[in-house]
């Protein structure tokens, strides 16, 4: 049983595999298929269309006009406000009523920057992640 164990016994059951994978590769040449020049070909019958005029349809916009390049939204279930981040700088609650067009936008915090990011933390506090201007 110490001869399992013994230094020696180890090195030539770690090296003998170690040989075996390289005689075994060596063996085997890597030959790949030929890729098939006709599947090069270029076909305009596989581009799909680049505007699909059914996919904005039942969507309503909410505070067009109002929220400036909004980046990014979270939507807290408890009060059924939408918040979102700005280019300019505001994370802004939109509250919706009846219609898109009832909906009612509110500054809430200023963050300095442009949140790119917004998220509900713990304890249902907003998180948001914010590039700041550079200063040139």
């Amino acid at each position: 049983m110490h001869l399992l164990f013994s230094p020696r016994f180890l090195f030539f059951s770690a090296l003998i595999p170690f040989l075996a994978s390289i005689a075994l590769y060596r063996i085997d040449t890597f030959d790949p298929a030929r890729f098939p020049a006709e599947s090069l070909v270029y076909s305009t019958n596989s581009i799909p269309p680049l505007l699909n005029d059914r996919f904005l349809t039942g969507a309503e916009f909410i505070g067009v006009g109002l929220l400036n390049s909004p980046e990014d939204i979270a939507y807290h279930r408890d009060s059924g406000l939408i918040y979102t981040g700005c280019a300019d700088g505001w994370v802004k609650r939109v509250k919706v009523l009846e219609t898109a067009n009832d909906s009612a936008v509110e500054d809430w915090v200023n963050t300095g920057g442009r949140p790119l990011g917004i998220d509900f933390g713990l304890y249902v506090r907003a998180l948001s992640h914010i590039s700041l201007p550079s200063k040139s």
